[in-house]
């Protein structure tokens, strides 16, 4: 896909309900998230279920490369079955379209499913074996 081709928002298609919180840490939209016992949203933690997905502050102009710190307004797609969304792929990670994919040990990240719950489904194949950083990915909540 051409770079130009990138989606610039977290919501590719679908209608998952909007909410609102705070972050209790640093957030990149895109990553899966977790309401904490503080109650802050915290990236989700490794094989957790979850289908709350931060979104872009777009409200400020804000994109979907721009970080949520700690204490920011956060806003999330709780989303549900069916639901698109450009979600983020675990550096190393590489995987087929199709593959299931769940929250992997960089919290929030997704990764191909190994002993924790699926939450999505790879709609592209993707190869970020050699990346350093977490590559986005379009994936479909399950």
């Amino acid at each position: 896909m051409a770079r130009g081709d990138a989606p610039k928002t977290v919501l590719l298609r679908g209608s998952p309900a909007g909410r609102e919180g705070v972050a209790g840490a640093a957030i990149t939209p895109g990553m899966c998230i977790a309401l904490q016992s503080d109650g802050k949203y915290d990236p989700a933690a490794a094989g957790a279920p979850s289908s709350l997905v931060a979104r872009e502050y777009e409200l400020t102009g804000k994109g979907i490369d721009d970080a949520y710190a700690d204490t920011d307004n956060l806003l999330y797609w709780a989303c549900k079955p069916g639901d698109q969304v450009y979600a983020l792929l675990v550096v190393g990670g590489n995987v087929a379209a199709g593959a299931l994919l769940e929250v992997s040990a960089t919290a929030g990240v997704l990764g191909a499913l190994n002993s924790g719950v699926a939450v999505a489904r790879a709609l592209e194949a993707v190869d970020n074996s050699g990346g350093a950083t977490p590559a986005r990915i379009r994936v479909e909540v399950i």
